[in-house]
């Protein structure tokens, strides 16, 4: 036994130990290697083999080839699989379909072969595309053609196919029906087109159904289409309802033109009744009158106590006299003596009317009757009439009613409704209204009501019948609760009794109600208002969106106005006549939102900027860091889009000085201001920014935090303070306080900031942060020498300053500096101050009652705004003399 030391710690744990045992006292190469293990419950050693262990690579020989065998690290055997190698064919499967898998022994250095898998020719793979079956079979023996094509067989064969729908020439296609037109294509495959595409085609006529119903008309196969061949001497019962217009061919539809050789009528499908066909007379194309009296088909009134026709009539006429007689007739074709109708007046324009007759006892005693239309007119070449929806049926024509009453026979000359006028109802609240007709077989038949053309928030919810009235009434709802359905939609009433109907034009309109309006005037991107939109839904905003202001139907009912003029190269430029109905609104004491960043310092102003109250500081001066929330913002933070064409045109702002507007918006990276809140004391509140939500991006606060601050500050004002910074004036010569919650804006009387051009050096201008700069360009012409001099008084007198130059000068970013000073008795809020040239006017300064003032020195666009255009306005002109 071999020697060792057996494992104390082991041991006394009660696990068998391990002995360790000396090498240095055995051959190796006499012993099997074994592990020795102490039972410590018996004390007796027991000895184990060790799997795969080994001394020499001798004794890890497995008998593969495929193999390398050799005694590794730990006295382990290692069988490696030897790359490519194979014992047999079968080890060599690819599991492709064609190829032949072989072992091959094709080197007598080793024991043991290679795999190769030979492509078979004439084979491939079930399901290949066309392409990879040219790659597998071989080319496509006639090359683009469709002719022949290859298919793989089940077995993996190559097939070579015949494509019967293969050709050369059009005979190769002939498929013997009649109804197609058979053609070779350039692909060499043949097509069957059909002769008439959605109509009915025959070989004989057998082929065609009764497609009308009509007793009158039988069903003929006619160069290889079906029609409907009038039978001669026949007259429809008028039960079920004859009715209809021309579907073609005037004559052949049973409908006659007239007994002259060049009538007016013939079938049209355009104009007020198209666009499916109808009859129309064209005085410019032939006769009206007698000889071109248009006829219906014949009907056969008997055996019924009344009968009535019905008709659509619509007309464009030029200047003159036009009538249309109406008549009826129980002999074909002749109408003079007939029985008329009506004469109806063709003056001026109709886009359509219905027309209702009862024909007589004569007439209903008759088995054959014929209604005629005959235009007369003392300006033939001007005429033009339709005729369409030529209904008879027995009984009478239901008709709209315009009121109610008890035991009333109604008529429908003079109790006729004619138009439903307009329904109006506010979003979120439902809306009614009830409409009556009547029928003088009311109590006997069901009239049944549509809406056409409607939108699907306006339905009819109730139909009933009246007993007391004679007279059956439909209700009709409005329901709108989504912004998008506010607006105008015309539409049609229809009623009918299964034959005859009525029709009454009604205007549906969806007021807003009490809420805000979304303007985003043309030009300005969809994003742009659909994301003040977002940011006004989820502060649970109602609002109207509009492209015009004229949208908006009741301006009464409008909270607050948000208007964005977009950025960058999606922007929109306001005009006076675009912005009238805002600024109505403001002054009336509205609310305004006003984005945009070119509206205010690179387009020309409208009275709407002027509501702002601010002055810009930099055009173009750019937004390159977060935006600081200042004011009713305070505490709220956002960064802006990195899209050039958008951050380089951020202008900066300030609050006019004393006007009381705020900061509501900053730079981050120097404080200038962004964004301009005023409380007017009239009760309008405006908020102006130079950024646009569109491009606006949440850092400690959302775009819906921004709008929500802003609705907040529109509905409640400033409200208390809390910091020194939300009472920001934007006037570099006040310091800005919050005391106690309320602002307070005190004057620094050791302030070096200007206030106005007067405070800084000749040449230089004051700009609206404080700053004296040089101002830009040479002075035109020379300075207007001494003191003019006017007596502003109650006479509203004109004072006119001419500026005068020497030869021609171009005006270009032009800057104009204006030094006015009052007497003290006078006040610049009573002042108005314009500026003219060649037919360009912009207005500097407008009255305001607030302003005190009593002097003027600025330079407008640099320093100060005007109240309405811009500098720029006059660029691209001369100035000469004076």
């Amino acid at each position: 036994m071999l020697s060792g030391q057996s494992d104390p710690e082991a041991h006394a744990a009660g696990a068998p130990a391990i002995e360790t045992v000396s090498a240095e006292s055995v051959n190796l190469q006499e012993v099997e290697i074994v592990q020795v293990l102490c039972e410590a419950s018996t004390g007796d050693c027991s000895s184990y083999a060790i799997q795969d262990c080994c001394l020499a690579d001798s004794e890890c020989i497995d008998g593969n080839a495929c193999t390398l065998d050799n005694c590794g690290a730990g006295n382990l055997c290692h069988n490696n699989p030897v790359d490519d190698c194979c014992n047999e064919s079968s080890e060599c499967d690819d599991l492709a379909e064609c190829t032949t898998d072989t072992c091959v022994f094709d080197n007598l250095e080793v024991n043991h072969g290679t795999c190769e898998n030979e492509q078979l020719s004439d084979c491939c793979q079930p399901g290949d595309t066309p392409a990879a079956l040219i790659g597998a079979c071989g080319p496509d023996p006639d090359g683009t053609a469709t002719c022949f094509v290859w298919q793989c067989s089940d077995q993996g064969q190559c097939d070579l196919l015949q494509n019967a729908t293969c050709c050369t020439k059009d005979v190769d296609c002939e498929d013997g029906d009649p109804c197609t037109t058979d053609v070779c294509t350039s692909g060499n495959t043949c097509k069957h087109i059909p002769k008439q595409e959605g109509g009915a085609c025959c070989v004989v006529n057998a082929d065609c159904s009764d497609a009308d119903g009509k007793i009158c008309t039988d069903p003929v196969c006619t160069g290889g289409v079906c029609e409907e061949l009038q039978i001669k001497g026949c007259a429809e019962p008028v039960e079920p309802p004859l009715n209809g217009g021309p579907d073609g061919d005037i004559v052949g539809d049973g409908w006659n033109p007239g007994s002259g050789a060049n009538s007016c009528w013939e079938t049209n499908y355009a104009g007020y009744l198209g666009p499916d066909a109808h009859s129309e007379c064209f005085g410019s194309k032939g006769d009206v009158g007698a000889g071109a009296v248009l006829s219906s088909p014949s009907f056969n009134p008997q055996g019924h106590d009344f009968v009535s026709v019905q008709f659509s009539a619509a007309w464009k006429m030029g200047a003159g006299s036009h009538t249309m007689t109406v008549y009826s007739t129980y002999t074909e074709g002749v109408y003079d003596g007939a029985e008329v109708l009506d004469v109806i007046d063709l003056s001026g324009d109709q886009a359509n009317g219905s027309y209702s007759y009862t024909i007589s006892n004569l007439m209903t005693a008759q088995n054959h009757v014929w209604i005629g239309w005959q235009i007369d007119s003392d300006t033939p070449t001007s005429v033009d009439v339709s005729v369409d929806d030529f209904v008879v049926s027995d009984g009478h024509a239901p008709f709209f009613v315009n009121g109610l009453q008890v035991d009333k026979t109604y008529d429908s000359t003079d109790d006729r409704l004619l138009d439903g006028g307009v329904v109006s109802g506010e979003l979120g609240e439902l809306k009614h209204k009830v409409f009556w007709a009547y029928d003088v077989e009311w109590n006997s038949e069901n009239l049944m009501f549509e809406l056409v053309g409607a939108p699907n928030f306006v339905e009819i919810i109730d139909v009933a019948k009246l007993f007391v009235y004679g007279v059956w009434s439909v209700k009709v709802q409005i329901n709108a609760i989504s912004a998008d359905q506010i607006g105008s939609y015309p539409a049609t009433l229809r009623v009918t009794d299964g034959g005859f109907v009525d029709e009454i034009p009604v205007t549906f309109v969806v007021d807003l109600g009490a809420g805000y309006v979304l303007w985003t005037p043309g030009g300005v991107a969809n994003a742009d208002g659909a994301v003040l939109g977002d940011a006004l839904t989820a502060n649970n905003v109602t609002f109207q969106q509009v492209n015009d202001l004229d949208e908006v139907n009741d301006w009464t009912e409008v909270l607050g106005l948000i208007v964005t003029a977009g950025g960058g190269p999606s922007t929109a430029k306001l005009t006076n006549s675009k912005v009238k109905k805002a600024v109505e609104f403001v002054n009336d004491g509205g609310d305004l939102y006003l984005e945009g960043s070119k509206t205010f310092g690179n387009d020309s102003q409208t009275q709407l900027q002027s509501k702002c109250k601010l002055a810009v500081v930099d055009v173009d001066g750019g937004l390159f860091g977060p935006i600081s929330g200042a004011g009713i913002n305070y505490g709220g933070s956002w960064s802006y889009t990195n899209a050039p064409a958008y951050y380089n045109d951020i202008d900066t702002v300030s609050p006019i000085g004393g006007s009381g507007a705020r900061v509501a918006a900053t730079r981050e990276q120097d404080g200038e201001g962004l964004a301009i809140t005023f409380d007017n004391p009239s009760g309008a509140r405006s908020y102006c920014t130079t950024t646009v939500l569109s491009r606006t991006e949440p850092m400690t606060s959302t775009t819906v935090d921004l709008m929500g601050d802003v609705i907040d500050f529109f509905e409640n004002g400033y409200g208390p303070c809390n910091e020194h910074s939300e009472c920001s004036d934007g006037d570099p010569c006040t310091i800005d306080t919050c005391v106690g919650g309320v602002c307070s804006n005190v004057e620094d009387l050791d302030c070096d900031k200007c206030k106005n051009d007067s405070d800084c050096p000749v040449g230089n201008i004051c700009k609206a942060n404080g700053d004296c700069v040089a101002m830009p360009g040479d002075l035109t012409g020379p300075a207007v020498e001494g003191v003019v001099q006017g007596n502003c008084d109650t006479t509203d007198e004109q004072i006119f300053v001419e500026k005068a130059t020497t030869g021609f000068v171009a005006i270009d970013e032009v800057a104009t500096q204006i030094h006015l000073v009052l007497d003290d008795s006078q006040k610049m809020g009573v002042m108005e101050l314009k500026i003219a040239h060649n037919g360009v006017v912009v207005t500097l300064i407008e009255p305001d009652p607030t302003n005190t003032d009593t002097s003027l020195h600025a330079t407008f666009d640099l320093g100060k705004l005007p109240v309405v255009g811009s500098m720029k306005d006059f660029e691209g002109q001369l100035l000469e003399g004076i």
